[in-house]
């Protein structure tokens, strides 16, 4: 019988790749705010309002998602799509 897995496990393994990408690829908000600027560049005039740090963070956590609707489950979709969750929360507290 296969153990089931809980949703507190499935959160560790998420905290574990979250903090492993932010020692790799360095400060989110930095991040995040640069992917808005070449958002806003691209779409600029089509747009009504300039996109934010937290939106381009959600575009992210949505093409995971998107990619599981294509592609059927897979745990890493799950897993990251948590993660830009968390961190469109942040952004968007933090006013970014």
């Amino acid at each position: 019988m296969k153990k089931k897995i809980t949703p507190l496990e499935v959160l560790k393994e998420a905290e574990l790749i979250l903090s492993q990408r932010g020692e790799e690829l360095g400060d989110y908000e930095e991040l995040y705010k640069n992917l808005a600027v070449r958002i806003n560049l691209m779409l600029g005039d089509q747009l009504k309002e300039p996109i934010k740090a937290w939106q381009a963070a959600k575009i992210i956590g949505e093409m995971k998602y998107a990619r599981m609707d294509v592609g059927g489950y897979k745990r890493d979709h799950v897993i990251d799509g948590g993660n830009y969750g968390f961190i469109t929360g942040a952004l968007y507290e933090n006013d970014s």
